[in-house]
């Protein structure tokens, strides 16, 4: 086991199961008297504070995917303030008042180090490399972690309700690792499979394939489409897609086994179980092209896929559920409410039987991506992290998820924007698949064309109806060219559009005011990326610029009450910075 998968594996395991009193009331002593009924009211009214508050040093441990945005902000500035909050694997919080999102004490844990700190203490930092022994003192129950220059003491506030014994074995499996000479890196924790590398896309679209050939050895003209249409979801490049163009035609597979493999050895480590899960789910997607989805018992592949994947019964009905639930938000023209109310059925069912919802929309769903269904929930008040298991840690474009459930909320309050309407998720899904098909249909004009000339090449020797049939080809790879100009034209005229919306050079001062948060750190990034020189790319790509025009709106960056405030709040800290330098501001 590498330190990703055993601190995902222990950390769940650390917390104590207790229900001590936490009402001071319980633990004062009764007395009669004018004095004992003054203590009692005191300690009830102290009861009530506390209940407003939150509990008092109560261990909360959470792992990624499943950390709430507000214990990244929190870790981020208080614990670590120079890394990523997408790199966090897990954290364990024994605050001594749990309030809101905060967090004031604990333990952080990235794949190479690790922070802690106590209440109005400073955070230490710990490279694992480093570790050279760890002890546990039963008399103080603090843990010890020495280096060959410094010693460090966890106290036993910092683990309250933490099964000690199991902590001090986690970390010393990952001093163990440090002996082998392992080496440990950061990585982002969290990634739907849009974002990431094209060979994890390309096997996983090849056991989609493997599925669809495994029943009669051909490709069904609605099995292409839906595979071509999940190859432009997850956008696929142009490379990557001619390797998926050869596969399709059966004659050369690789096993599902082999391709197992490969995802498992490329997958980030400690996703690899919602990896599988997914996959199920598109298979399983394939098998409802055909109107076969309640009869998966039946399906040979399947069920011996989910054999293999040790996937339960349970687990197998729970996807097939999310898939109608999700198709009925189309095709019931469901509203904002019913959404929110199915989504979080399936959030308590699936967490029931041991399925995560990000299993469910890892690459998307109904035609639409991983990203684009977060984006769409955050309009809702559904942050991607309490529903889909998706967060702000997307890196890259993803990162316009970013306001979920307070931010946003928080924003539209700010500036007085009105609620929006009650089927504004239904029509963002609708303009994502809109914008997929458009994706697909390029796509399959590119293999069109791609057939029409080994078919005018395969013609060249034919005698028998040769220049007829050349003729009907040239004129099928004509109407074929034009459909793509034509999509072309409009991919150029959407791009238009939206530059029309973006101001052409950025302000600098505003933005960094904007998104000052530990959480909108990548969406920073993305901006400037987008403004070299503090002037907009053009050349960018479509997707690129409508994800700005979301971002720019979702911050407040048009609207004037929000821009004219980190304006002048920009202005004065740069000014600040620089002694007052700042005249020409």
């Amino acid at each position: 086991m590498n330190v990703e998968q055993i601190l995902k594996t222990k950390l769940p395991e650390l917390k104590i199961e207790v229900a001590p009193s936490t009402n001071i009331s319980d633990r004062v002593e009764t007395k009669s008297g004018l004095f004992g009924k003054a203590l009692s009211k005191a300690a009830k009214l102290a009861d009530q504070a506390i209940d407003g508050i939150g509990s008092v040093s109560i261990a909360k441990i959470y792992v990624a995917p499943e950390i709430p945005d507000g214990k990244l902000d929190a870790a981020i500035k208080k614990f670590a303030p120079n890394e990523l909050s997408n790199n966090i694997i897990g954290i364990i919080e024994n605050s001594l008042v749990s309030a809101g999102s905060g967090m004031s004490a604990g333990i952080v844990f990235f794949g190479d180090r690790l922070f802690f700190k106590g209440e109005l203490e400073e955070a230490n930092e710990i490279l694992y490399r480093d570790l050279k022994g760890i002890s546990y003192d039963a008399d103080s129950e603090s843990v010890d972690l020495s280096t060959e220059v410094q010693s460090y003491t966890i106290e036993a506030t910092l683990l309250t309700n933490i099964n000690k014994e199991k902590f001090v074995a986690m970390l010393e499996n990952i001093v163990t690792l440090a002996e082998q000479g392992a080496e440990f890196k950061q990585k982002d924790q969290t990634k739907p499979l849009e974002s990431m590398d094209d060979s994890i896309k390309i096997a996983y679209v090849k056991l989609m394939v493997n599925y669809a050939l495994s029943d009669d050895k051909k490709i069904s003209g609605d099995e292409y489409a839906e595979i071509m249409s999940f190859v432009s979801r997850i956008q696929l490049p142009v490379e990557a897609r001619t390797q998926i163009r050869g596969y399709l035609s059966g004659e050369t597979t690789d096993s599902t086994e082999e391709l197992m493999t490969q995802l498992e050895v490329e997958v980030p480590s400690g996703s690899f179980d919602i990896v599988r899960k997914s996959i199920l789910k598109d298979l399983l997607v394939l098998l409802d092209v055909n109107g076969d989805l309640q009869s998966w018992h039946d399906d040979d592949f399947i069920s011996a896929f989910k054999v293999k994947e040790q996937i339960t019964d349970d687990q197998v009905t729970f996807i097939v559920d999310s898939i109608q639930k999700n198709k009925d938000i189309l095709a019931k023209r469901m509203t904002d409410t019913q959404i929110e109310k199915s989504l979080k059925d399936l959030v308590a069912k699936g967490a029931a039987v041991g399925v995560p919802m990000l299993a469910v929309y890892f690459s998307g769903t109904v035609g639409v991506s991983a990203v684009g269904m977060t984006t769409g929930l955050a309009t809702l008040g559904l942050g991607g992290i309490g529903v889909l298991g998706l967060s702000s840690m997307f890196t890259g474009i993803g990162a316009m998820a970013l306001l979920g459930v307070g931010s946003y909320a928080a924003v539209k309050k700010f500036v007085g924007q009105k609620e929006v309407e009650n089927n504004k998720q239904r029509e963002l899904m609708l303009q994502e698949i809109i914008k997929n098909s458009q994706r697909t249909l390029n796509f399959l004009v590119e293999d069109i064309q791609y057939i029409t000339g080994r078919l005018n090449e395969a013609l060249k020797d034919t005698a028998v109806n040769g220049a007829k049939i050349k003729k009907l080809a040239a004129e099928l790879s004509q109407y074929v060219s034009g459909a793509k100009s034509v999509s072309s034209k409009l991919d150029d005229a959407e791009k238009e559009a939206e530059i029309a919306n973006l101001p052409m050079e950025l302000d600098i001062p505003r933005l960094d005011e904007l998104t000052k948060q530990a959480s909108r750190k990548s969406v920073r990034s993305f901006v400037n990326s987008m403004y070299p020189d503090g002037k907009l790319n053009i050349d960018e790509s479509l997707d690129k610029l409508r994800t700005l025009n979301t971002i720019f709106e979702k911050i407040g960056y048009f609207k004037l009450a929000t821009a004219t405030g980190a304006k002048l709040s920009g202005i004065a800290k740069q000014a600040f910075a620089t002694g007052g330098k700042e005249d020409e501001q």
